[in-house]
């Protein structure tokens, strides 16, 4: 019969020690929590008016392009109907307004893209780090050491969407 060292005795208590001390302070790991922070921005009603601002200055500003555009199409089909009637001093003439026109429509488009740009973040940037200081304050009250923005997965206990939502603006 063998008899173990007793630093082997020792490394075996210290084993067992720590499997007891994790066990035992596995209500302590730490808490990780997910924010769909885009499905909370258009839920809350200051989102919601953000969107809808957006949305109305994007759809007046697609209107006055689309009649540009028509107007363009208008001018480019008269254009070719009348291409064997004009003179060519005045086919060139015409063309050149055309031309005009679409670049026009298009600069008018770039500016509207980038005033559309602009609008979204005057509208939305307030919004959103008020959203930030919801999604920490919950974080730290409730002893999140990590809370993530949206995942591919996360499971509904550690989905805060819904208590940021409820929280925003209290």
């Amino acid at each position: 019969m063998s008899v173990l060292p007793r630093s082997a005795v020792f490394v075996g208590a210290l084993f067992a020690l720590s499997l007891l001390s994790s066990t035992a302070f596995a209500d302590s790991t730490p808490k990780i929590g997910v924010v769909d922070v885009q499905r909370a921005l258009f839920s809350i009603p200051a989102g919601k008016s953000a969107k809808k601002k957006l949305e109305k200055a994007t759809k007046a500003k697609k209107k006055a392009l689309q009649a540009k555009q028509a107007r363009a199409q208008k001018m480019q089909s008269d254009l070719e109907k009348q291409a064997a009637l004009l003179q060519d001093d005045a086919k060139r003439r015409k063309y050149r307004e055309w031309q005009q026109l679409m670049v026009e429509i298009q600069e008018e488009a770039v500016a509207a893209e980038r005033e559309l740009k602009e609008k979204e973040s005057k509208l939305f940037t307030p919004i959103l780090k008020k959203l930030e200081q919801t999604i920490q304050s919950i974080a730290k009250k409730e002893g999140y050491l990590l809370v993530l923005e949206r995942a591919i997965y996360a499971a509904p206990s550690v989905d805060l969407t819904d208590k940021v939502i409820a929280k925003y603006g209290k």
